[in-house]
């Protein structure tokens, strides 16, 4: 399953979303090689993204940056509209086990919003909880929307999945104090889900067997799906850049120019008459 669904606890105020994402997840992370600690990371803000671009009113993309200077120098994901997304993540040197600040070293979270329909881009910054990322999100939805935010997030070499519930304003007969009762107990019952139920029961099963006392609504859900797609113009410019000269030689040396994509994790090839098509004098 590449999905992602909303439901809602139709007495209690809490909405929420859950995603699961398979194939999907594959091929973000084929042959990339990544350290456990790197990947974790990585599902954990493509998770962020998803659930941003899910709530897009425009047409556009979510990216979100992590870059510092730590063993885990960078994180990107960017997600479209239609949730089409990308992603990866660089590593330098050998990683080990230690708190956030450690692995990724002095860095925030860059999120830009761009609006495709008027081609202009918003961005914030987040900072970040040492206690992890899934703790420096539950911070950000529950400041930027001003209620209480809880994440549950897990992946495998197979999947990745999560779930975000939120704390609506309280409505209905019920008091303040039965309102926060509530949160509390889906927050202790949101604990007892394991990774492996997460990752492998379908949304319904796994909300009758941990939520079996509550009504809750399950909305239709969106597709979510890789895409790479390649500018070959950006790469073009790489040789225009390096010069005529400089890619001749390379030419003679070779017999190609190999640029690597670092975001789609493949090269481009560029064969000697393609150079010759970019060096063309008008």
């Amino acid at each position: 399953m590449n999905q992602i669904k909303r439901f809602l606890f139709k007495n209690i105020d809490i909405k929420a979303q859950y995603l699961s994402v398979g194939s999907v997840w594959k091929k973000i992370i084929k042959g990339r090689g990544y350290n456990q600690i790197t990947q974790k990371m990585l599902g954990e803000i493509c998770s962020l993204g998803i659930i941003l671009a899910n709530g897009m009113k425009h047409n556009g993309k979510i990216i979100l940056q992590i870059q510092g200077t730590g063993k885990v120098s960078l994180l990107f994901v960017e997600v479209d509209n239609k949730l089409n997304i990308r992603g990866f993540a660089r590593e330098n040197g050998k990683i080990i086990d230690g708190n956030l600040i450690d692995i990724l070293g002095d860095t925030q979270i860059v999120i830009t919003l761009y609006n495709s329909q008027t081609k202009s881009n918003f961005q914030s910054i987040i900072p970040l909880n040492k206690n992890g990322l899934i703790d420096t999100f539950e911070d950000y939805f529950t400041n930027s929307d001003q209620i209480d935010s809880k994440f549950l997030i897990t992946t495998n070499n197979d999947n990745l999945s999560a779930i975000l519930i939120q704390k609506l304003p309280k409505s209905g007969n019920k008091t303040k104090e039965q309102s926060v009762d509530d949160w509390e107990r889906v927050n202790i019952l949101l604990t007892t889900i394991t990774d492996k139920e997460l990752q492998t029961l379908a949304l319904e099963e796994l909300l009758l067997r941990v939520f079996s006392e509550d009504d809750i609504e399950v909305f239709d859900g969106s597709l979510i799906e890789y895409q790479c797609q390649l500018n070959l113009d950006k790469f073009a410019k790489i040789i225009i850049d390096m010069g005529e000269d400089e890619a001749r030689k390379i030419l003679s040396e070779n017999g190609v120019i190999a640029i690597n994509n670092e975001i789609c994790n493949e090269n481009i090839v560029f064969s000697k008459n393609d150079v010759e098509k970019i060096f063309i004098k008008d």
